[in-house]
């Protein structure tokens, strides 16, 4: 999937938010490849940073794009469920319906075919309806020389309700991978690593210089399974840490916290590369759909911002990205366009959308835009009241309620 279109309503602390992913023709980028691979006109946001204050949506979004994903894909019933159930559990206000619209283009193989798509999920929250949940789904075949603005007037034109007919949908295979702030990986995703152990020595050794190298375990002897496909991380020192197929690391203990958060950037960029490599070799149109959430929040902003370069490199031609970062230095220091930041913030416990771009002050000072972010210009920064209060209450009469 890459999404051109998002709208989310009264789901978390969305509230009728809005978020266009895709590039007008006159935007000139410093990313390589931000259009449909054979389909030059069709210009969408490869990567798109988000920034701002906690609370404000960042992890959200990631959790309901994946469901998008899961709902739109080949997934079991038990998958499809569970993807709702989480939908419903999070309905900001319960005695109102919650949806979710997405605009996103699709590769089909058996077609040979782009497909855009128009698909909306609702969700009634009424456990005495006969169809709680939803779907719609409107789709077509993309022309060669087609842009956004064109297939958003086709579609206005050629709507066919599909939601009649689950097999007229056009499922997809998901290609990608969300890792989110506080997901646990599976032992699926965490065994990515044993086919490139060598992307995570590369992390692992810039994040911790004591570290010398990381080895794959092939032991076959039955009495030893722990170490059977498994990887091990060697310190200068002679210390060994193994971390199983499961993903179990002996003693986590003797990373840092920043250390710990690298191993999942490594799972992300072993699985970038990979899908590059695959294409490459196929000379595949497949889209792909990646999120990275605030998973280097504990590491120096050099590791950071060169980590982050490092993945939109080696970015498959049609992938994006989605990022998530309260480090100033990703805005201030990255020669990316101005389209590619998002900022949210909260409002009356309302998520804000900011698209920085759309704001003409902002356009003819793109230069300033770290000045505009430290001086509030768009009205994200999280309130500091409380410790404020705190700080101001010299004599502490408010705490002990004196």
């Amino acid at each position: 999937m890459i999404f051109t279109k998002i709208y989310i309503d009264n789901l978390y602390s969305f509230h009728e938010c809005e978020i266009d992913l895709s590039i007008s023709g006159r935007s000139k980028s410093t990313i390589p490849y931000e259009y449909l691979k054979g389909c030059e006109k069709f210009r969408f946001r490869k990567v798109c940073i988000i920034s701002g204050a906690n609370a404000s949506g960042k992890t959200a979004l990631g959790r309901v794009l994946s469901v998008v994903q899961t709902l739109y894909s080949f997934s079991d019933i038990g998958d499809r469920f569970l993807a709702l159930s989480m939908l419903a559990r999070s309905i900001a206000y319960k005695e109102k319906k919650a949806t979710v619209q997405v605009e996103f283009i699709s590769w089909s193989e058996e077609k040979n075919k782009y497909i855009f798509n128009d698909y909306t999920i609702t969700i009634h929250n009424n456990d005495f309806s006969e169809k709680p949940f939803s779907e719609k789904s409107y789709s077509f075949e993309l022309d060669c020389d087609d842009t956004i603005v064109s297939v958003r007037d086709k579609m206005k034109e050629y709507k066919q309700d599909l939601s009649q007919n689950e097999e007229n949908m056009q499922k997809i295979i998901m290609n990608g991978m969300y890792i989110l702030s506080g997901s646990i990986n599976s032992p699926k995703v965490v065994t990515s690593l044993i086919s490139n152990n060598m992307v995570l020595e590369k992390i692992l050794s810039d994040m911790d210089s004591s570290i010398k190298n990381v080895i794959l375990l092939e032991n076959k002897d039955r009495n030893e399974i722990e170490k059977r496909n498994a990887l091990q991380v060697i310190f200068n020192n002679g210390d060994e840490i193994t971390i199983n197929k499961d993903g179990v690391i002996s003693n986590p203990g003797r990373f840092s916290a920043g250390t710990l958060d690298s191993f999942d950037v490594a799972i992300l960029l072993s699985k970038i590369i990979k899908d590059k490599q695959i294409d490459k070799n196929n000379n595949s149109k497949t889209t792909h759909n990646y999120f990275l959430d605030e998973k280097m929040s504990k590491v120096h902003s050099e590791l950071e911002i060169s980590i982050l370069n490092l993945m939109i490199d080696k970015l498959p031609h049609n992938a994006q990205l989605f990022y998530t970062t309260h480090n100033y230095d990703v805005v201030s220091d990255m020669n990316l366009p101005l389209y590619s930041y998002l900022f949210m913030g909260k409002e009356q416990g309302k998520t804000v959308i900011v698209q920085p771009e759309e704001n003409e002050i902002i356009t003819k000072n793109k230069e300033k835009l770290l000045d505009f972010l430290k001086n509030d210009f768009f009205c994200i920064l999280p309130s500091t009241k409380g410790i404020d209060e705190l700080l101001f209450d010299e004599d502490n009469n408010d705490l002990f309620g004196e």
